[in-house]
């Protein structure tokens, strides 16, 4: 019987968290630079800038884990997680967040952990890395939205 890529599967609602709060912060926008609104916030240019397109490529690489375990793809998943583990850093060496920037380089450094473990690996953290790297990532951009809101009233 084949072992599981990680203790707990990483789920595709993980990686849509990670997508909602990017794209929320976008106007519902990808965050590609070519059609991104003008932003007047520090919030708002974060979300939509080079970051926001760091933070889609490791969504990106999230889902294509995700999907690799549920296919049952273990050099699929070691690939994606290899991936992953490259956009965390690529994102850890852009752009910090107009607010919670210690939470952002944590949230970063558990989905690089979380991708090196499992290229290596050693799956027993790997999912509660990733998903305390959700939740992390999720506070970094609800602040800069909030951030967005302030500056509006």
């Amino acid at each position: 019987m084949p072992h599981p890529i990680v203790s707990r599967p990483v789920t595709l609602a993980s990686a849509a968290l990670v997508a909602a709060a990017v794209l929320a912060g976008c106007g519902g926008k990808a965050a590609t630079g070519s059609a991104a609104p003008l932003a007047a916030t520090s919030g708002a240019r974060w979300l939509t800038g080079p970051a926001g397109q760091l933070l889609t490529a490791l969504n990106t690489d999230i889902g294509r884990l995700t999907a690799a375990q549920r296919a049952g793809d273990h050099h699929a998943a070691a690939s994606a997680a290899a991936r992953l583990a490259v956009a965390a850093r690529a994102a850890l060496n852009g752009p910090p967040p107009p607010a919670e920037a210690r939470v952002y380089r944590s949230a970063l450094t558990d989905f690089e952990q979380a991708g090196t473990d499992i290229v290596s690996r050693k799956y027993s953290q790997a999912s509660r890395l990733i998903a305390v790297g959700n939740v992390g990532i999720m506070k970094v951009t609800s602040e800069a939205n909030n951030l967005d809101r302030a500056a509006r009233s």
